[in-house]
């Protein structure tokens, strides 16, 4: 096996540069693994020494026709990772089509309902392997299991306008069911949005249940990081929701909106009396989070892509 050579090319605020800077460190050393951040200007020739440095560049969808068309570099030399449904859209609005897809050096999604949207929806004809995302779970603060549960936590934009493949905007987030189940359930409310990387590991600790109503979430990350600090997730059934929800981490909620408030007020005030229930959820959490979603186990498959994309 080589050792190589790739950069990521993704704007590195919080959760991409997190995600990205845990995993380089999880692939050294049979990969090494650079960044470039996409929200700062670059010369051409600045691309040419990234050409001739790096085996492939690792981007979007929209980022590996940004790279093509803009700075010249050859689709063999691409990779496109989905994270969500909108990283596929953005790529689709752009000009990206099957022929441009199938040209790529490699192309992954994060989740199961992230590549039966890119196979499916998109149309595109190429399968699209799963590359899970993971966490440094030894890193997370572990909540107290005596604890009174008190606190619904949520760590994303509560209102994120998103386009879909049919040119209608959405409120993908719904944030306004997270703020309607809090309000009827009595809770407390924990919000932080743009926390720097180095915190994102200590903002769970006020956090009891972490919550999301989002339509289309192709990870979400909150989940996984929650899990990590023992802390349970409910939720629609989308993104890595099927794993969690299989491994007892996490608990379904409908995705339509009456039923979200109904059945999330009943959850919630499940987990809250319920002491041997939550000890159970929170423990599974946990276990779920390290044996399933530490980048100690989840780096092999990155390294063996890496190693041969076109062959996964």
């Amino acid at each position: 096996m080589t050792r190589k050579k790739i950069l990521f090319f993704h704007a590195q605020p919080w959760v991409m540069g997190k995600i990205h800077s845990e995993l380089a460190k999880a692939l050294y050393p049979y990969v090494q693994a650079d960044f470039a951040d996409w929200l700062k200007p670059y010369e051409q020739d600045q691309f040419n020494f990234f050409i001739e440095k790096y085996d492939y560049i690792v981007t979007t969808l929209y980022g590996a026709y940004l790279t093509n068309h803009h700075w010249s570099v050859d689709p063999k030399q691409l990779i496109a990772i989905c994270h969500g449904n909108r990283c596929a859209v953005g790529g689709v609005e752009e000009g990206v089509d099957d022929e441009f897809v199938n040209s790529l050096a490699g192309v992954g999604v994060v989740s199961q309902s992230v590549k039966e949207f890119c196979e499916n929806d998109c149309g595109f004809t190429r399968a699209f392997p799963i590359l899970p995302i993971g966490v440094f779970a030894d890193n997370y603060q572990k909540r107290d299991p005596n604890r009174p549960v008190t606190t619904i936590g949520n760590f994303a934009d509560l209102s994120r306008p998103q386009k879909g493949l049919d040119g209608e905007v959405y409120d993908v987030k719904r944030g306004h069911l997270i703020k309607e189940l809090v309000a009827k359930t009595g809770m407390k409310f924990s919000h932080r949005t743009g926390a720097p990387n180095i915190a994102s590991e200590s903002i769970y600790n006020d956090t009891d249940i972490y919550a999301f109503a989002a339509v289309d979430e192709g990870n979400p990350m909150g989940l996984i990081e929650a899990a990590a600090c023992g802390i349970p997730t409910i939720g629609p059934n989308t993104g890595v929701m099927p794993e969690a929800i299989a491994a007892g981490a996490a608990f379904e909620l409908p995705m339509d909106e009456e039923g979200f408030i109904e059945e999330g007020t009943r959850l919630v005030e499940k987990l809250k009396t319920d002491k041997k229930f939550y000890r159970e959820a929170s423990m599974n959490a946990l276990n779920w989070a390290t044996r399933d979603r530490d980048w100690a186990g989840l780096a092999w498959k990155y390294i063996q892509f890496f190693e041969n994309p076109r062959a996964v």
